[in-house]
């Protein structure tokens, strides 16, 4: 469990920064994993209540979802600043996974939505998040294709993945080859399950994912 080089962590940052800025991550996001993106964040959604923590929230499309599920109170976390929040149930922090300015115990649930794999330090970040939690963390991934059909799912991570996410941007080249790279930097879905003591709630092939990993214990 170890993370990105700093290197292509600035990388990726800079790719989310601009897809976030011009309003085209979800729409890539949503074509590249052919819908089940929404099924895999609607699993982990159904887990959660109270007060939630979102780490790596990107523009926060989807907390009208956890409100409409009843959530009272979230907080999101980002690296990137992004629009102060106007509701009063919402709130925006700029930060760090690694190093969350929050104390113990101080949400119901934490969650990573397609955020976890570009941790710097993804043990860290994950102590940092179970820490924060009281009840659960919940994350939605994409975890490195292992077994025989890894080199279809790289095949189509790396060439196939980018090539929609072109389409759905229209034609713009968002530098969609760091999402390769950044999964082949990420752990497999049954290393993660191994160190984390987390449960599959959904899964897509092995490789798209949402777990329930509990608070206790080390990751």
């Amino acid at each position: 469990m170890r993370g990105l080089p700093e290197g292509l962590w600035r990388e990726a940052e800079e790719k989310m920064r601009r897809l976030f800025e011009d309003g085209v991550y979800e729409a890539a996001n949503r074509l590249m994993s052919l819908g089940f993106d929404v099924e895999l964040r609607r699993a982990a959604l159904s887990r959660v209540a109270g007060r939630v923590l979102d780490v790596g929230c990107g523009d926060g499309h989807y907390h009208y979802e956890m409100r409409r599920r009843g959530v009272e109170e979230v907080v999101c976390v980002d690296p990137l600043p992004g629009p102060e929040p106007v509701e009063a149930w919402r709130h925006r922090v700029v930060g760090v996974a690694e190093y969350l300015p929050l104390r113990d115990g101080c949400v119901d649930y934490a969650v990573a939505f397609f955020s976890y794999r570009d941790f710097l330090d993804r043990r860290r970040g994950l102590g940092e998040m179970r820490r924060a939690a009281r009840r659960a963390v919940l994350v939605v991934e994409i975890f490195r294709p292992e077994g025989f059909l890894a080199p279809l799912a790289r095949l189509y991570i790396g060439r196939i993945a980018p090539l929609l996410a072109r389409l759905a941007s229209g034609g713009a080249d968002y530098g969609w080859g760091v999402i390769a790279k950044t999964v082949e930097a990420m752990e497999s879905l049954r290393g993660f399950l191994g160190e984390t003591g987390g449960r599959v709630l959904a899964s897509v092939a092995g490789v798209l994912a949402a777990v329930e990993v509990p608070v206790g214990g080390g990751a």
